[in-house]
């Protein structure tokens, strides 16, 4: 027992701190997921949470949860009662655990944070997790919180950034004079384990029995049909598809995918609408998939250097990945892995053909997967303590 103890002692504390939907916050998760298999007999880790779901799943890797809520949430006029709040209660757990190093994700917590490496100085280390660059067109309100994200990204100790495009524009385009920094991609590092043995939908099942009987292509296209999603790129490349492809609508409402068929007067049978559906059920509609469809126009800073998940989950599955050539990251990930198309060549019928035959190897992915989890792991050893 008081070996045991005194094994427990001599970890060395991590805070990470977000505002999040932890239960499919796949970053966060991976990011502890990797920190556990590395260093699960020299740290312990304590999460302080602002959620952004009522129910939180049992999370792998942590040690302690502490969930902050605040008496107002979601309201613009009160947004910063609700800043106040939780800047107040995150401080008071922050100076309660007393970590060696904090693990601080994106805008939203950079106060408590700053303040705190403010009156801590040297006791304690800072690693900052860029996850989104700020837009031209931000309120007020976010332009005064990227001010403190600027002003911790100078203090901390490391800057860890979502990819290497949003790094190199931060070192070339900001008076911000980093550390330390490098990138972590946001790969599907890991199997989920729960889906595993688990039964598919009935809705999957009819999709699949339709699939293979009438020899079905399928291109998944989730998350929202906006203008800066490519909305009208995608409306002109549905009017292409042979009868036996269908473009697989996941993510947002049946109004939503009527208007957008009404709008453009598209033919509805090219498409298979599910809308909104359960984390735990999204990989069946991922395995269903023959090729993808990823799309950020550049019009604002944040788009033309995001590179979503579902970019990494489309690699991940081998399937072809269909981008829009003029995002930068998204048309650099596809040339430097020869594993899409841009959608603005994808003129005609017969150019689809291309598509369902490209093929690439798994080893790819594995390789990156390696590499990436190497270079984390360096990263923590490099601000960990000798133990």
């Amino acid at each position: 027992m008081n070996i045991i103890l005194e094994r427990k002692m001599n970890k060395t504390k991590i805070a990470f701190i977000a505002k999040t939907n932890l239960n499919n916050d796949g970053r966060i998760l991976n990011e502890l997921k990797i920190l556990k298999n590395k260093f699960h007999n020299k740290i312990s880790i304590e999460f302080i949470l602002m959620p952004d779901s009522f129910s939180i799943q049992n999370i792998e890797g942590l040690d302690k949860l502490h969930i902050i809520n605040t008496l107002i949430r979601n309201h613009t006029f009160t947004r910063w009662f609700t800043v106040i709040e939780f800047t107040f209660k995150a401080l008071a757990k922050l100076f309660t655990i007393r970590p060696y190093l904090i693990h601080a994700h994106d805008t939203s917590i950079v106060l408590p944070v700053y303040i705190y490496k403010l009156l801590r100085y040297n006791k304690v280390k800072i690693l900052y997790d860029d996850h989104e660059l700020p837009n031209e067109n931000e309120s007020i309100g976010t332009k005064i919180m990227q001010y403190f994200e600027k002003s911790l990204m100078k203090k901390a100790d490391f800057v860890l950034f979502a990819n290497e495009e949003r790094q190199n524009y931060i070192e070339q385009n900001s008076n911000i004079r980093l550390n330390n920094y490098n990138y972590l991609l946001n790969l599907p590092y890991f199997e989920d384990e729960e889906y595993v043995n688990k039964e598919l939908s009935e809705v999957i099942k009819r999709i699949k029995d339709k699939k293979e009987k009438n020899f079905i292509q399928i291109i998944m296209h989730q998350g929202s049909i906006e203008e800066e999603r490519g909305r009208e790129k995608l409306a002109n490349f549905s009017k292409i598809l042979p009868n036996n492809a269908k473009i697989l609508i996941l993510g947002i409402t049946k109004d939503d995918f009527l208007d957008f068929i009404s709008y453009y007067n598209l033919d509805k049978s090219k498409f298979i609408f599910i809308g909104s559906v359960p984390y735990s059920e999204l990989r069946g509609y991922w395995e269903l998939a023959d090729a993808s469809i990823v799309m950020y126009l550049p019009t604002y800073l944040n788009n033309r250097l995001c590179a979503p998940n579902r970019l990494y989950m489309s690699f991940n599955y081998n399937i072809p990945i269909i981008v829009n050539r003029d995002n930068p990251v998204l048309s650099n990930f596809i040339l430097d892995h020869e594993c899409g198309f841009f959608i603005e060549d994808l003129t005609t019928e017969k150019d689809l053909n291309f598509i369902f035959k490209k093929q690439y190897t798994k080893k790819i992915i594995d390789k990156l997967k390696e590499e990436e989890i190497y270079k984390f792991e360096e990263i923590y050893k490099k601000n960990l303590p000798e133990i």
